[in-house]
């Protein structure tokens, strides 16, 4: 079973099991209790009491058409719904789309000089090191190198002999 697979028995699994079963295909799925009972709310999407009632104040006008909150929206709606689609900063999602493009936009002409500053400061990581600290580091590394070759060339011997 591939992992978009997985997510979505998982997901099945949560959203419309009322009692405790398994699925067909074992272990995949999670098996999760469902909060809602089947009495109290109807099983499609939208026809339960808070859906209904934004669905009654969107047609007064109270809430704008994708049922986000305008200047009419009473302050006990603003205070007890919660909106979990919305990002976390609060605000609309067509507004930071077209901050980002502007911010984007701008930076570009100032970009290339702190870029290379970053480069440099990259490339002098040993700044305070003394020349023979330099030459141990460099010892080290050339006896890894070798170590490596050596177990290497051990590995291909071994495998010809097969």
């Amino acid at each position: 079973m591939t992992t978009k697979g997985e997510a979505i028995a998982i997901g099945i699994a949560q959203m419309s099991t009322v009692e405790l079963t398994t699925c067909d295909h074992g272990v995949v799925a999670k098996v999760k209790r469902c909060i809602m009972e089947r009495d109290l709310y109807p099983r499609r999407w939208g026809l339960g009491p808070t859906a209904l009632e934004k669905k009654k104040m969107k047609t007064a006008g109270t809430l704008d058409k994708y049922g986000r909150p305008n200047d009419a929206t009473p302050a006990q709606w603003k205070s007890e719904y919660k909106d979990f689609n919305l990002p976390l900063t609060g605000t609309s999602a067509v507004a930071p789309a077209t901050e980002t493009k502007t911010e984007t936009e701008t930076p570009k002409a100032e970009s290339p000089e702190p870029v290379k500053e970053e480069v440099e400061d990259k490339k002098r990581k040993r700044d305070g090191e003394t020349a023979e600290e330099k030459a141990e580091r460099k010892k080290k590394k050339k006896e890894k190198k070798e170590k490596k070759e050596r177990r290497k060339s051990k590995q291909d011997d071994s495998d010809d002999s097969d």
